[in-house]
């Protein structure tokens, strides 16, 4: 059977697994950000800071740091929108 998908463009009619898969994909997206908080992170912790002889701190990356918490932020937001709108299509098919 032929349909029409407007997420994919003109598709076969596909078995339950395929269509699970694309379900999938949505939370794929979501967690994505989340995976980079945790890589800014952990290349914050691997290139480190630099102390200086007067006893100062010298932090080159700080940025990496606010930067995962808005990783983190919004891969939890979009998590939350997808989850809620997979729900919202469940009970309306």
């Amino acid at each position: 059977m032929l349909k029409i998908d407007f997420n994919f463009g003109l598709l076969f009619d596909r078995g339950a697994k395929a269509q699970r898969r694309i379900k999938m994909k949505k939370y794929i997206f979501a967690t994505l950000p989340i995976c980079l908080g945790i890589l800014c992170l952990v290349t914050k912790g691997i290139i480190g800071d630099e102390l200086m002889a007067d006893g100062t701190i010298v932090e080159r990356n700080f940025f990496l740091i606010p930067l995962s918490y808005l990783f983190f932020l919004s891969g939890i937001i979009l998590f939350i929108f997808v989850a809620t709108l997979s729900r919202k299509t469940k009970i309306a098919n």
